[in-house]
């Protein structure tokens, strides 16, 4: 099909165009169509109006093998108005203009891949005036010819060659530029983001389908927060496992036995297609027979600049039987049991020429508890904090043994359901000026514990660390093409920042620093999430009442399972669990000697050297009170 869209444009390039007399008739909620293939419509252009909705057509198209430009048909009065454009093609509602958008296809290098748009622009504006249109790209060169006026239209032809030296399939914005200039007033212009794709000329065979998929948890905020992410390629011609033993997500049960729940969180799929064709999804589980997943919205494959003002639309909304189309992000949402053994979570096929099922299958490691209650912070969207309590369903038989030999103690045992300890444990704490986020949790240890042993508080702790604050903002961008180049931040995270815990008497401790060290990517995990514009960390801690300050690491280990779990002894032997977590800029506290990992602190049974060791650091943090 490359090499006939060819033949169309050379025609158009040696010869004046050919017009339909009425304007050409756009689509509303866009159907989007194969650039290449059986059902090929060659390249195309759409339009992205303020309200999501879409109009667009082929840049071509045949009549009795005699091809017809296409126009985009624009509006504006600029001038007098000082308005937005219009896209006035039939059928259209009358809305401004938001994004345009351009998908060619051919290869990445400049001297295959190029196409046409033609444009008419119209002013609305009164009194005679003059219309242009330019295009201002980094990634095309962009040769405007004009074809003179049709009434009061002014036509141009605008060629695209990709420039030198950019050689990805890729999306790349730019700007569009409508300008007036009235006889009888100051010249004005109007730029609008231009977005152009170009796709290859063939199947994900040869260049794969590009994904990028969320787990997010039943939050109370529209969304919920990211527990698990995961970014690959799939070329659809086999089935495709991901995530598997990789990322845990923790999982609070309301009952047992655990197979008895099914707990509902929300995965939602994004998937860039840079392949000529379109592409279909269906799913099939334990829960329903075959049937169709529509989209949840499509989207440019853009990154968010973060700014109301030049940034693009981050959902639009197509004909449904676009699927998934050319040069364009289209995201499926559904809920996802994150108890239940069957993970398929879509049939990927494409749709012309049409080839059987591909399934996708998405795993991770879940750490189950019983859910003893959670807490989070309400003064802000998504939550700067949230805290739950729970009940550890380990996978080994033996892992409350392993923690209390940890630290020199027996009969370690954690709360149940009926003891209500969380109730109003959980409260924002303020620790200092620079901490970004921060919690507090104390909650009283049942006596029927006490009496026997340790008491210990399994706690998942999510921190929302904000775009807007003063000291993230800085480090956005760094982390955000991180991230989106490879879907993981968590090294990179630690150059700016960490997490830190204050016990009940004041000490601090670096958590990533000086515990969790080589751990520290088992036990903490990170994302950056472009829709809410947070980063989300999430750490799990076991809170165990004690004398001393201290983190142990301890592995919940069977034939079939292995993880690492942070257990803390909160630094204080009175009847209660205590902890401040706060997270802050890397290096933000000068940790005490008394707070150390790995067993350390000012315990019983230690020897003369390091009694003098924790009463220097005592001194040390006095004098610094």
């Amino acid at each position: 099909m490359r090499k006939i869209c060819g033949v169309l444009l050379s025609l158009w390039a040696a010869s004046l165009p050919l017009f339909v007399s009425a304007p050409a008739e756009a689509d509303y909620q866009y159907q989007f169509d194969d650039l290449y293939g059986p059902s090929g419509k060659g390249e195309q252009w759409m339009v992205v109006t303020t309200d999501g909705s879409t109009a667009g057509a082929p840049t071509a198209r045949t009549e009795n093998t005699i091809p017809f430009a296409a126009p985009m048909d624009t509006e504006a009065d600029l001038p007098s108005g000082r308005g937005p454009a219009y896209l006035t093609n039939g059928g259209v509602s009358r809305e401004p203009i938001d994004t345009l958008f351009l998908v060619l296809s051919g290869k990445p290098d400049s001297a295959t891949t190029g196409g046409t748009l033609w444009v008419s622009f119209d002013s609305a504006a009164a009194g005679p005036n003059t219309q242009d249109v330019t295009v201002d790209s980094d990634s095309y060169n962009v040769v405007k010819t004009p074809f003179g006026m049709n009434g009061t239209d002014q036509l141009y032809r605008l060629d695209f060659t990709k420039r030198r030296g950019t050689s990805a399939y890729e999306s790349v914005r730019g700007n569009f530029i409508f300008h007036q200039n009235p006889n009888d007033a100051p010249s004005q212009t109007l730029e609008i983001p231009f977005v152009v794709a170009n796709v290859y000329g063939g199947t994900a065979e040869w260049e794969p389908l590009r994904f990028r998929s969320d787990i997010r948890d039943a939050g109370t905020s529209s969304s919920g927060n990211i527990v698990a992410h995961d970014r690959f390629t799939w070329d659809v011609t086999a089935d495709k496992n991901v995530g598997v033993n990789t990322d845990w997500v923790f999982v609070p049960l309301p009952k047992l036995p655990q197979d008895s729940n099914r707990v509902n969180y929300r995965i939602t799929t994004e998937v860039a297609n840079y392949t000529g064709i379109r592409y279909g999804l269906q799913r099939y589980d334990g829960y329903a027979s075959y049937y169709w997943i529509y989209p949840a919205y499509w989207a440019f494959d853009i990154p968010s600049t973060g700014t109301a003002t030049g940034d693009v639309l981050r959902k639009f909304y197509l004909r449904e039987s676009s699927h998934i189309p050319p040069g364009l992000v289209t995201a499926y949402s559904q809920n996802f049991d994150v108890v239940s053994g069957v993970k398929e979570v879509m049939h990927l096929y494409p749709i012309d020429p049409g080839r059987g099922f591909r399934t996708l299958t998405v795993e991770h490691r879940s750490i189950f508890g019983l859910d003893l209650g959670t807490f989070r912070d309400t003064s802000v969207s998504p939550a700067s904090y949230v805290v739950t309590g729970f009940n550890f369903l380990s996978a080994g038989v033996d892992f409350l043994d392993k923690a209390g030999r940890a630290f020199g103690v027996s009969g370690v045992r954690m709360p149940e359901q009926t003891d209500g300890v969380m109730a109003g444990a959980v409260e924002y704490e303020y620790i200092g000026g620079d901490v970004i986020a921060s919690v507090g949790v104390s909650a009283g240890v049942p006596a029927r514990i006490r009496s026997g042993g340790r008491g210990l508080l399994p706690l998942h702790v999510t921190f929302n660390l904000r775009r807007s604050n003063q000291l993230v903002n800085p480090h956005w961008d760094t982390l955000r093409d991180q991230w989106r180049q490879t879907g993981g931040i968590e090294n990179i995270f630690t150059d700016y920042f960490s997490l830190y815990l204050q016990d009940s008497r004041g000490n601090n401790l670096d958590l990533i620093k000086d515990s969790l060290k080589d751990a520290y990517g088992e036990t903490v995990k990170v994302f950056l999430d472009e829709q809410n514009e947070v980063i989300t960390v999430h750490f799990i801690a076991l809170l165990m009442d004690g004398p001393r300050s201290s983190v142990q690491l301890v592995k919940d280990e069977t034939t079939t399972t292995s993880n690492t779990h942070i257990v803390v002894m909160d630094g204080n032997d009175n009847g209660k669990w205590e902890m401040k977590f706060f997270a802050a800029p890397a290096g933000y506290i000068e940790t005490d000697g008394g707070t150390g990992g790995g067993g350390g602190g000012c315990g019983v049974g230690l020897s003369i050297p390091a009694i003098a060791a924790c009463v220097f650091a005592i001194l040390k943090w006095r004098q610094k009170r």
